[in-house]
């Protein structure tokens, strides 16, 4: 986990996803909640009861692809299971952590973490991950003062581009499938940005 001076270097341009907000009296309440929110987003296996999903639809595995219980890592894998099998899903896909940064000025704070979706090939002696270059997905949150923001920020969506035919639209794809929404996750992420903040 590295540290920089602006998180907004991090970002840079990106599509807004979704955004929430929380407004305090005093910095120390902000800042409590602040920290709470961080330790949520970095514990993978909370997003379930905050994203109010069954048990077990997210869990992380570790560079290795092995079940881990610990906070989350970069290069750690974001795995999200689904009910049902269909033409669009095996049944589960996995987000890999490329990068997760931390900043401290002041009074401000933030954390981002950046995903990417990925398809995971496991064999006896490799471990092989495809990448779908076309979107990747921030994760921030953020404190300003008296003010804490939970946020996803999706890049390089192209609404006008066709990917029927791709492993990208097969994310997307499985993704509505379990959040049931022509916006694939908008609800449940915005459930569980909500959550970061209570």
């Amino acid at each position: 986990m590295e540290n920089t001076a602006s998180a907004k270097d991090e970002l840079g341009e990106q599509q807004t996803g979704i955004i929430k907000h929380a407004t305090f009296k005093t910095f120390e309440e902000a800042e409590q909640c602040y920290l709470r929110a961080m330790q949520r987003l970095e514990d993978v296996y909370s997003w379930n009861q905050l994203a109010e999903l069954s048990p077990e639809r997210f869990s992380l595995l570790g560079s290795d692809a092995k079940v881990k219980y610990t906070s989350m890592e970069e290069k750690d894998f974001i795995c999200i299971k689904f009910t049902e099998r269909n033409e669009q899903s095996n049944g589960e896909d996995v987000l890999h952590v490329e990068r997760i940064v931390t900043r401290l000025l002041g009074h401000k704070r933030s954390i981002s973490v950046t995903t990417i979706p990925v398809r995971l090939i496991i064999t006896t002696n490799s471990i092989e991950r495809v990448i779908y270059n076309e979107v990747s997905y921030t994760f921030v949150v953020q404190l300003d003062e008296t003010l804490v923001t939970a946020a996803l920020y999706i890049r390089n969506e192209n609404p006008e581009k066709k990917y029927h035919s791709t492993p990208y639209n097969k994310v997307l794809g499985s993704l509505k499938a379990l959040f049931g929404s022509d916006i694939p996750f908008k609800k449940e992420w915005s459930t569980l940005l909500e959550s970061l903040l209570k």
